[in-house]
């Protein structure tokens, strides 16, 4: 058993010692030369871009050619509002909501595509009969499917995406 200890503990240690100990890659030391290029442009002067830049390999993040306008952004964040009552006015309380985000060509909720509805969120109303959601949708999304699972009522909605917020009451 000492021997089997003994012998792991060598070949760990051969290993550490030829990864270069854990220290920083244990690959070449030389440092780059390559001066940071500014990340700003505080002129409205129009942007001419460095060509060059275009065709070659970047060597790190500061040396990468984009567009000074350009946003890397790809979601939106939208607050999702809902309210729900009954047919004689009073709130809808503690029941299931289910949000979907919902491919553009779908132009009703029975439509056999409806599959490719992905579920994004889900909750229950309050005493009030409200439920809502600070949603990060994908920048391309343009209408969401809200399920409300009650009784009495058609309770599926699609819902377009017109700005940051979407407001939306069942009755």
């Amino acid at each position: 058993m000492n021997k089997l200890a003994t012998f792991s503990l060598s070949v760990s240690l051969s290993l550490l010692a030829a990864c270069g100990g854990g220290g920083g890659g244990g690959g070449n030391s030389q440092t780059s030369t390559s001066t940071p290029t500014s990340s700003t442009n505080t002129s409205n002067a129009a942007y001419i871009p460095d060509g060059s830049l275009l065709m070659a390999e970047a060597a790190s993040s500061s040396e990468l050619y984009v567009e000074p306008a350009f946003n890397f952004q790809s979601s939106d964040t939208i607050a999702l509002y809902v309210t729900a009552v009954n047919a004689d006015n009073a709130p809808i309380e503690y029941s299931r909501i289910s949000v979907y985000l919902v491919p553009e060509s779908i132009s009703a909720w029975s439509d056999e595509l409806m599959s490719q509805a992905e579920l994004i969120t889900s909750g229950i109303t309050d005493l009030n009969g409200v439920f809502s959601r600070q949603l990060d949708v994908p920048d391309y999304a343009t209408q969401l499917l809200l399920v409300l699972d009650t009784m009495g009522f058609e309770n599926k909605q699609l819902v377009s995406i017109g700005g940051s917020t979407i407001t939306h009451h069942f009755n």
